[in-house]
C-alpha cells in the first residue's frame, strides 16, 4: 500500500516537471534523428580505378550504375592515384591474382566494392566453366 502512494508520488512530480519530460520525449527523438542523417549517406557512387591488367570479362561483370570506373595503365603509385583521383577503391592483377586496394574511408563502401567484385568474379567463374 505504501509502495503504491510512493509510486503515485513520483508518476505525479514527473508529469509536473516539464524538463523531465522534454529529456524523456524530445531527447531520444533528436538523437534518433542525428543517426539518421549520420549513417544514411545519400552518395552511393563508388569511383574505382581498374589497372589495364585486370581482365575484361571482370570489369564487364560489374555494375556499371552503381560504379564509375577509371582505367590506368600500370599499378605502380596506387596510393597517389587513390588520392589524386578521388577514388574508393583500385583493382588490379598479377600473375592470375586479383589485387583490390581500399581506402577505408567509408566501410560502406568498402564493403559494396568486396561484394560487386565477387560477383564479377563469380559471374566470370560461371561463364568461363560454360
Amino acid at each position: 500500500m505504501k509502495i503504491l502512494a510512493i509510486v503515485r508520488r513520483v508518476l505525479k512530480e514527473m508529469l509536473r516537471d516539464k524538463r523531465t519530460l522534454a529529456l524523456m520525449f524530445l531527447a531520444p527523438i533528436l538523437i534518433l534523428t542525428l543517426m539518421y542523417f549520420i549513417f544514411n549517406g545519400d552518395e552511393n557512387d563508388l569511383k574505382i580505378g581498374i589497372d589495364t591488367s585486370v581482365s575484361s570479362n571482370i570489369t564487364k561483370q560489374l555494375p556499371s550504375s552503381d560504379i564509375k570506373t577509371q582505367t590506368f595503365h600500370s599499378h605502380e603509385n596506387i596510393k597517389s592515384k587513390i588520392e589524386n583521383n578521388h577514388l574508393d577503391g583500385y583493382i588490379y592483377q598479377e600473375n592470375q591474382t586479383l589485387h583490390v586496394i581500399y581506402t577505408n574511408e567509408d566501410p560502406n563502401k568498402s564493403n559494396m566494392i568486396k561484394q560487386m567484385i565477387g560477383k564479377a568474379i563469380q559471374q566470370d567463374t560461371i561463364s568461363s566453366i560454360k
